[in-house]
């Protein structure tokens, strides 16, 4: 078995039992994603050299200690990070061209933990044109593509995660979670990957909530923002979340007292509720075999012993909307001031441009300050309709976590169908509804795959209430147990 097909955590015991070298680890994932990302355009600044040497550095530390069980718990683990966190001394340019300079001076707080945890960072990885689209395309760096399929795309805007830790090039890696962005790359590349509930992990340091701006906040501006892990074993979720709960002193909105529950071993008395074909307004048909994979995940908790319900297709039908009214508590700079760098563009001329590829933008983000625009000329008849739509989104957090509340779960798809086609998303705007509503809820919501179909992944998110992270978590577990987990993709020739 290689080193690509074991958890990290995994890895990390057989380095601490000197059955293996960080050295020998290091090199064997530098050599993967110098073999895979020609392909798929992952990973987008890369420190292969510096990786190798702090390897050489942690092999020293350990062949100088007594007991290795006392070093950090992911100590010699290789890993990557999405390029919207600040990684000290690598750029984070977020895929615009007015930050393509931009070299970062200190660690996200989600950075740092992992650092003080043992792993060695590889690089970071490439997003979405300032991360506000799921699928990985902008002017800087180009297109991420899935390595199932190179036609596809890998999901966003953590995609160049998903994509490179599918591929075998790194065991684990960090996210984020505006909309779904960690769990429509997770579910399009066939790994796992969890959104927190909502204000358990520190956002400082993840733009826009640089250490300047996390530093000056007195209101929640980013209540839709969740950081979390990506990997190829739900065992590594669970590590890392352990890493990363807590405050950091300077984000305000984190809970001082939260404490992750632990591993559910016997699901007899759970309820399961599951959504097949949810009907969401706007958002694409579901898939039969998404929706398949729905039905064998609750299929395998009935023979668990848990109650399985299924939930009514509609029960979400205002999704978009209800995600729309989470973003209008968002307390911050406009997407058009945040995309032209707080100057002034032709927006005629700049679609035009990217019509013919010779753009600045990406369509996406134009086509947003579009939307943003339409909006803004309607503002008194928007706002009225908008805080219909909050009060709406108040109820339906209440309804869900006194739903959820205990031994209950609640399974649907990631997305309404596998890995669209390279290009083709903005044809289906809102389709990231499906996972985008749990941020506007504050839910955790944990990605994993179930089956498979000509090769490509069929996955579902696991939902509970505000705060029983252990609840999806756990659930991720049984599933990667009952249908195998994650697969690696053949190299393609």
């Amino acid at each position: 078995m290689s080193l690509s097909e074991i958890s990290a955590t995994e890895i990390a015991r057989r380095i601490k039992r000197r059955d293996i070298s960080c050295l020998e680890v290091t090199e064997y994932f530098v050599q993967e994603q110098k073999r895979w990302n020609p392909k798929i355009n992952a990973v987008v600044e890369n420190r292969w050299s510096d990786a190798l040497e702090d390897a050489r550095e942690k092999d020293r530390e350990l062949a100088s200690v007594d007991d290795p069980q006392s070093l950090p718990v992911l100590f010699g683990v290789p890993m990557t990070m999405k390029e919207m966190l600040q990684v000290q001394g690598y750029r984070s340019t977020l895929g615009s061209i007015h930050r393509r300079r931009l070299v970062q001076t200190r660690d996200a707080s989600v950075v740092g933990r992992m650092r003080q945890a043992g792993v060695t960072i590889l690089g970071t990885t490439n997003v979405p044109e300032l991360g506000f689209w799921f699928e990985c395309e902008n002017p800087v760096y180009g297109r991420t593509v899935n390595p199932f399929d190179l036609t596809r795309t890998a999901g966003g805007s953590s995609g160049g995660e998903a994509a490179m830790i599918a591929a075998g090039g790194s065991p684990i890696g960090l996210g984020s979670d505006v909309g779904g962005s960690i769990r429509m790359p997770a579910g399009m590349c066939g790994v796992f990957g969890h959104k927190p509930s909502n204000r358990i992990v520190p956002i400082t340091g993840h733009y826009p909530a640089s250490f300047d701006v996390i530093e000056s906040l007195k209101d929640p501006r980013y209540p839709l923002t969740c950081l979390g892990p990506l990997a190829r074993s739900s065992e590594d979720l669970w590590t890392i979340m352990r890493l990363l709960i807590g405050p950091d002193g300077l984000d305000q909105e984190v809970k001082r007292d939260f404490k992750l529950g632990a591993p559910v071993e016997d699901w007899s008395d759970a309820t399961v509720w599951i959504l097949p074909e949810p009907s969401m307004m706007g958002v694409g048909g579901t898939s039969n075999t998404m929706a398949q994979a729905v039905r064998l995940a609750g299929s395998y908790f009935e023979s668990l012993g848990a109650r399985v319900r299924e939930m009514k297709p509609d029960v979400l039908r205002n999704a978009a909307f209800l995600w729309s009214a989470g973003l209008s508590e968002v307390q911050g700079r406009t997407f058009e001031v945040a995309l032209f760098n707080e100057g002034h563009a032709n927006l005629p001329v700049e679609i035009f441009r990217s019509l013919f590829g010779i753009r600045n933008y990406t369509m996406p983000a134009l086509m947003t300050v579009v939307t943003e625009r339409l909006m803004g000329a309607n503002k008194s008849e928007w706002e009225g309709v908008n805080a219909a739509r909050v009060a709406e989104l108040h109820a339906m957090r209440e309804k869900f976590n006194a739903l959820l509340r205990g031994k209950n779960i609640f399974i649907l798809p990631t997305h309404p169908r596998e890995a669209p086609k390279n290009g083709s998303t903005v044809r289906r705007p809102l389709d990231f509804a499906m996972t985008g509503v749990f941020n506007a809820l504050g839910l955790p919501a944990t990605a994993a795959p179930v089956s498979w179909e000509n090769d490509l992944p069929q996955s579902v998110q696991i939902i509970s209430a505000w705060g029983q992270d252990h609840m999806t978590l756990s659930a991720a577990q049984v599933l990667e147990s009952a249908f195998g987990g994650s697969r690696r993709p053949a190299f393609p020739t």
